[in-house]
């Protein structure tokens, strides 16, 4: 063997081993190659020997720098976050929840005012001559109002009601009618009545006819 072909054998198996060791310390993990010292932001700092490709882990925020002959690289155990999945199918509807239980009984009301009672319907009729004036008034029964009334002529359309309404006291009903014809017609005069407080008593329409 020439003493070239020998130069060039061990240059060989020495980049050969310096390869093999770079290949190494590549390949491990970080916390084999050097205590697992990543900075505050979760980025491991390293430096890197190109010639023999030896990779050294540092800790960069305790003041460790480079080397001359090394580059720094950087790289974090966390990787940047991922885009947001698509939005998952609706849940079916769960069942109903059962009853709760019964609440408490509220406080009983005050004592409401005296309703209507005793209700009854009184008439009164006539018999109103050819051109007269009739006007004749049903009163309800001692302690009871009127709520309503109206006036009857039978339908005859040439006998007009010329009044229907409530006394002034609310307890009688007055009707008025004037036969215009020439024979008499005879006309009825309704009150309805009932017992109710004075402050609730219905406010009769004066221009209701029955």
């Amino acid at each position: 063997m020439t003493p070239s072909s020998l130069r060039a054998r061990l240059l060989g198996r020495k980049i050969g081993r310096a390869g093999a060791v770079a290949a190494v310390m590549v390949g491990l993990p970080a916390g084999m190659a050097h205590a697992d010292v990543p900075g505050a932001d979760g980025v491991y700092t390293g430096c890197h020997t190109q010639r023999t490709g030896v990779l050294r882990v540092i800790d960069a925020e305790a003041g460790q720098r480079r080397r001359d002959n090394e580059l720094t690289v950087t790289w974090s155990k966390t990787g940047p976050q991922g885009p947001a999945g698509p939005t998952g199918p609706t849940a079916p509807q769960g069942p109903a929840g059962p009853t709760g239980p019964q609440g408490a009984a509220g406080a009983t009301g005050a004592t409401g005012a005296a309703g209507v009672s005793g209700y009854a319907v009184k008439s009164d009729g006539l018999s109103c001559a050819a051109g007269t004036y009739c006007s004749p008034t049903v009163a309800c029964d001692p302690g009871k109002a009127v709520t309503g009334g109206g006036v009857s002529t039978g339908g005859n359309p040439r006998v007009p009601i010329v009044e229907s309404a409530p006394g002034f006291d609310h307890t009688a009903w007055s009707g008025a009618i004037f036969n215009g014809s020439t024979i008499g017609f005879g006309m009825t005069v309704y009150a309805m009545c009932a017992t109710a407080n004075r402050g609730r008593i219905p406010r009769a329409d004066p221009d209701r006819v029955h």
